[in-house]
């Protein structure tokens, strides 16, 4: 795949994110940091103690319980739509005009989830990969190797 000049790369989890930019041509790309960012995200069992609610039937004397919520993946979503809401801005000041986007397949559900519509617009491919603990020279290379349908 080549990646046109000042086309801009999410690389996300949902604990870290980076932001990339080619600063040179299709051909000679030049990757570059423009935004990183990493949140600390213990697992649920250390974040709190909110026990499954308790539901009383509709008819009847039963009463059933809820599925506990998963904290470790709503900070994770939480986080994801934080790094959404900073690219939606850059877009809007005109920063850059194509997105692609890097993330495991679980974090690449959620960002689609949370992507605001002006922002998916300019998504031109999205790869589900998780190169977001990798050196930038390899994401570089793993982006160059991307082949697109």
């Amino acid at each position: 795949m080549k990646i046109d000049k000042d086309t801009w790369v999410l690389v996300a989890d949902g604990g870290k994110a980076l932001v990339l930019r080619n600063a040179g041509t299709p051909m000679h790309p030049q990757i570059e940091v423009v935004r990183s960012g990493a949140h600390d995200n213990p697992p649920t069992r250390e974040q709190g103690d909110d026990r499954p609610g308790r539901t009383n039937e509709s008819t009847g004397m039963r009463r059933s319980s809820m599925e506990a919520p998963d904290l470790h993946q709503r900070e994770e979503r939480r986080f994801l739509a934080a790094a959404l809401t900073a690219l939606a801005g850059d877009l809007s000041t005109g920063a850059f005009k194509r997105l692609l986007i890097v993330a495991p397949p679980i974090a690449l559900g959620m960002i689609r989830d949370e992507m605001p519509a002006h922002l998916s617009g300019v998504v031109t491919a999205s790869l589900d990969k998780d190169l977001v603990h990798q050196p930038v020279p390899r994401i570089a290379a793993a982006l160059g190797d991307w082949e697109v349908d």
